[in-house]
């Protein structure tokens, strides 16, 4: 059961002997999704979404967890405390005891001071020791904005503002799995269609399942802060029910009209197994000028067709198809550059003749250590950018 000063995750609705902090301005999880109420803070995990919790890795022994904090972006930059309170020996209370070696505190964490900005994410990464077997093992993570004043807390008290979550760890689990995003740029053109798949790196086991929790877009000129621009397959759903592993994301760049620009977006995925939680957090960059944005030289266009990531080390097929103003194939020879600035001595270069339908496609080395970079081409003694290319690992 869980130690006996405790309850579920609490906010206003807190009472009696569990521990009330009223929602603020500052809070556990993601920007979008402000603390949860729920109509008993006595009944363990009635709330809607136990969130703040990005990483749990158990091994024989010991526990590792990685909690986020936020700011709301309307709010000024402010100071918080983070407490963490572990029932090590699965006894039902939160406090120190004697262990083999010397006394074990289960007040892990004790007013760690966090310094907040406004719209930003703060990771809190710490661990605590686990002694088994025995029943499940609970956690109390709190933030507020005085520090917890006690000798030996056990979790009680009231707070002015803040968030305070629980969470269990159910005996006998420890795989330690780990997965990326693949790929880990995702490079998308406008009205284009890419997966995002996971791939294991570490550990043994795995998840059971996914869900996006989150999809951000860029602030500025082109803002798109709640992702609009792209569909999300699974769709972003913090509350409903997670997709069963393995599988992946599908993002589809929807046709928005304007200017040439680029933005990024950050999808953030819960993957969940017995005793796993990780937050993974994939960037996709999408070039809104489309595979086949042309650009004008003189009265010729000039189309770019070909692939928009490439290996670093392999060869870029650099596709290219140019037309005269009548709309016809033009002749002549045609030159290729990768590589930002094209005078770089990594950069590569390739020319030849344009063929008969105004086509060439132009084998380019990739000497660029993963990132992104530029393909140039020169026509009629001009030489333009027309993309960017993603040199993955």
């Amino acid at each position: 059961m869980a130690p006996t000063t405790s309850a579920s995750s609490s906010t206003s609705t807190a009472r009696g002997t569990c521990p009330r902090a009223t929602p603020g301005s500052f809070w556990l999880g993601e920007l979008g999704f402000p603390p949860t109420a729920e109509v008993d803070a006595k009944v363990v995990d009635l709330d809607e979404l136990d969130d703040g919790l990005i990483q749990l890795l158990v091994t024989p022994g010991r526990v590792l967890v990685t909690f986020q904090a936020v700011l709301a972006e309307a709010a000024e930059p402010r100071t918080a405390y983070f407490n963490l309170l572990a029932d090590v020996n699965r006894d039902g209370q939160w406090q120190a005891f004697q262990g083999a070696a010397g006394p074990i505190e289960e007040w892990a964490v004790v007013n760690r001071e966090l310094a907040l900005t406004p719209g930003e994410r703060e990771e809190i990464a710490t661990e605590f020791p686990s002694l088994g077997p025995g029943p499940d093992l609970w956690f109390r993570a709190t933030l507020t904005g005085q520090p917890v004043e006690a000798v030996d807390w056990d979790g009680t008290g009231l707070f002015e503002e803040g968030e305070i979550e629980d969470y269990r760890i159910p005996p006998g689990t420890s795989d330690d799995w780990n997965f990326d995003c693949e790929p880990d740029l995702l490079v998308m053109f406008h009205d284009d269609v890419g997966i995002i798949n996971f791939v294991q790196t570490a550990g043994v086991g795995a998840p059971a399942t996914y869900q996006v929790v989150a999809a951000i877009g860029p602030l500025g000129l082109f803002a798109d802060p709640f992702a609009q621009e792209i569909d999300v397959i699974p769709a972003l759903d913090p509350l409903g029910v997670p997709a069963a592993f393995p599988g992946g994301i599908t993002i589809t760049s929807l046709q928005i009209h304007g200017p040439p620009h680029s933005k990024s977006y950050e999808i953030v995925v819960r993957l969940e197994g017995p005793g796993r939680v990780e937050t993974e957090k994939c960037i996709v960059e999408v070039l809104h000028w489309g595979r086949g944005f042309p650009v004008q030289v003189d009265d010729d266009t000039v189309i770019y067709t070909g692939p928009p990531q490439v290996q670093s080390g392999g060869t870029l097929r650099a596709r290219f198809q140019v037309t005269d103003a009548n709309g016809n194939p033009a002749q002549g020879e045609f030159f290729a550059t990768l590589g930002e600035p094209p005078g770089d001595k990594r950069a590569s270069h390739g020319s030849g003749q344009l063929d008969a339908e105004g086509r060439i496609t132009i084998e380019l080395p990739v000497n660029w250590p993963p990132g992104v970079t530029v393909l140039h081409f020169s026509w009629q003694g001009q030489v333009f950018a027309i993309a960017q290319i993603e040199v993955l690992p």
